[in-house]
């Protein structure tokens, strides 16, 4: 890896930047032979939950002058920033994609909700006061942003981690557990909980844990916290199911836990996967596989907007010994759009993407599928993925379709909004982070 060298000018960093230093460390990801990167400079935890850093010296990009050949530096375009992948990773492994706001501004949008942290142990405390990776450089949290971080990721997923001993007995019982979709090799589909409390004390601490010949099925962790008497709580998990599993079903063992020691007895339930087989006979006749993802939501179990257009971008295999077309159809609910017929030679591949605006009538917070489905000329379907996403509030904004320009007028609108007590603070940090996750 090439050195990258510190460019000595001086940034004057606004006073809402203020925090931890950054460690002096070189860029550590993949860096353009005309770009310079060095990641001094301050990181802070926002209210609303995003990361917030501030390069000293910010992206700079070689000029040279088409006469005298001289070379200078100056601030990196959007184009240029955009060729730069700074990423943030969480002590626990998680890691999160920057979106840079100018050549010294970068914010991270942290999914709090699906943190990986393990939040019911003793041990969630001493690591989110671990620091962070970013980039190469070293980001270390203060007390008060760790401590903020546990309940961002308590707020998120609904959990109460408090204890109290003594008191009323508490009643827990499994309601439901099952999977969502059916269980294929290489695909993914959810694993989902239910527990009720039917006694008249509280449950503290509840921790669900699943045990498993199968890799995929073993381990996984539910957290609920304190179920109240009578209080139900749903936890679901997405499961990537290998492409390499070669059984047809498998055992699940649930093991409940309480802090009081008021755990109900196991549950366990036997799944089959038969479908893996059938896939791997349907490949062999030289069908078409698709995978599939949403352009504008590239992360798993994306939320998306009521109304909101996005693309669905399908990469289809031709993995057949003969030319075919491919018809590729994506739906959710009734609604339903399609590709225009496409042929694929032996062997090859396409990239079809496929404008879609999700239905004005679904319920706000309710978990949705698109469903992409792929036929051949003939009407057969030969194949079929899921896409699977949360349905949210419309939206300020169009995902990547909004300018710097257009962001920082926006901004000063909402500031003026919350100056004369329209808003209040929790209101415009909720808009600034939607408007973020809007940029180009």
């Amino acid at each position: 890896m090439r050195h990258v060298w510190a460019i000595m000018v001086l940034v004057l960093v606004g006073a809402d930047c203020v925090a931890a230093k950054l460690n002096e460390l070189p860029f550590s990801g993949v860096l353009p032979d005309d770009r310079k990167l060095d990641m001094s400079g301050t990181v802070e935890l926002r209210a609303q939950g995003t990361i917030a850093m501030a390069l000293r010296y910010g992206c700079q990009t070689e000029r040279v002058a088409p006469i005298s050949r001289d070379t200078t530096f100056v601030s990196c375009s959007s184009y240029e920033r955009n060729d730069i992948k700074v990423i943030a990773k969480a002590p626990w492994g998680r890691t999160t994609t920057g979106i840079w706001l100018d050549s010294f501004h970068l914010v991270f949008k942290v999914n709090w909700g699906d943190s990986g942290l393990n939040l019911i142990s003793d041990t969630a405390a001493v690591e989110v006061a671990r620091p962070w990776d970013i980039s190469g450089a070293e980001w270390q949290p203060t007390t008060e942003e760790s401590s903020r971080m546990l309940k961002l990721i308590a707020d998120a997923t609904d959990t109460d981690t408090s204890l109290v001993t003594g008191g009323d007995a508490p009643q827990l019982e499994v309601a439901a557990f099952d999977v969502q979709g059916a269980i294929s090799a290489g695909h993914t589909f959810d694993l989902v909980l239910r527990l009720r409390n039917r006694g008249v004390g509280s449950a503290f601490r509840v921790v669900a844990t699943t045990r498993s010949s199968v890799s995929a099925l073993h381990g996984q962790r539910f957290e609920f916290g304190v179920l109240k008497p009578g209080e139900e709580k749903i936890r679901k998990r997405k499961i990537d199911f290998p492409s390499t599993e070669t059984g047809t079903d498998a055992m699940v063992v649930l093991v409940v836990d309480e802090a009081n020691g008021y755990a109900p007895p196991n549950a366990s339930r036997r799944w089959s996967f038969v479908v893996a087989q059938a896939e791997v006979a349907t490949q062999a006749k030289g069908e078409f596989n698709t995978n599939c993802m949403i352009r504008e939501y590239p992360t798993a179990h994306p939320t998306i907007g009521v109304g909101e257009n996005v693309v669905v971008r399908c990469v289809v295999r031709n993995s057949g010994t003969t030319a075919a077309t491919a018809l590729v159809s994506v739906a959710v609910a009734k609604v339903q759009t399609a590709a225009p017929a496409t042929r694929i030679d032996p062997g090859g591949r396409v990239t079809l993407e496929i404008p879609f605006s999700l239905p004005r009538d679904l319920v706000v917070g309710a978990d949705i599928q698109f469903v992409v489905a792929t036929s051949d000329t003939a009407g057969n379907r030969v194949g079929q993925t899921t896409i699977a996403a949360t349905v949210a509030k419309p939206k300020l904004c169009v995902v990547g379709g909004l300018t710097r320009k257009q962001y920082y007028s926006k901004i000063a609108a909402l500031k003026d909004a919350r100056g004369a007590g329209s808003i209040t603070q929790a209101e415009f940090d909720h808009y600034d982070s939607e408007l973020v996750s809007c940029l180009k």
